[in-house]
């Protein structure tokens, strides 16, 4: 009985502690789809996939890294936290003569790993591009 109550003992000191997920939500429908805008693990903000209204990728990309940025900003962060970016666009071309809108947005040259990838449509027909990050704490 005592070699049970200590293996047990051990293995729950052994055990991993978590880090408590914090989920945020920006606006009502966001729950409607059933995603979080933000999600806070351990040292880790993830950002979903941010869109934006505007007429061309050029507005859309300017609108929605203003909204990251303001999202960084609510957990103490500024765009230099940022590790890694995904941008999802219907016209790769109109992002790479957006380029400089998106310079603007990384402070001091200090850029994520970034994938930029082509794709036929996003959630709603009228989006041209969507930017996904993840950012350390």
């Amino acid at each position: 009985m005592r070699w049970g109550t200590i293996i047990l003992a051990a293995c729950l000191v052994a055990a991993p502690a978590y880090a408590e997920v914090k989920r945020d939500d920006y606006r009502p429908w966001e729950k409607d789809i059933g995603y979080a805008r933000a999600v806070r693990h351990g040292d880790t903000l993830y950002i979903s996939g941010v869109t934006a209204q505007g007429a061309t990728v050029a507005e859309q990309m300017s609108n929605i890294y203003a909204e990251i940025g303001d999202i960084l900003k609510a957990h103490g962060l500024d765009s230099k936290a940022v590790v890694i970016e995904t941008i999802y666009t219907r016209d790769i071309e109109a992002v790479k003569a957006a380029i400089a809108i998106r310079k603007q947005f990384y402070v001091d040259d200090v850029y994520p790993a970034a994938t930029w990838v082509q794709i036929e449509r996003l959630f709603d027909e009228k989006q041209l591009i969507e930017i996904e990050i993840e950012a350390a704490l």
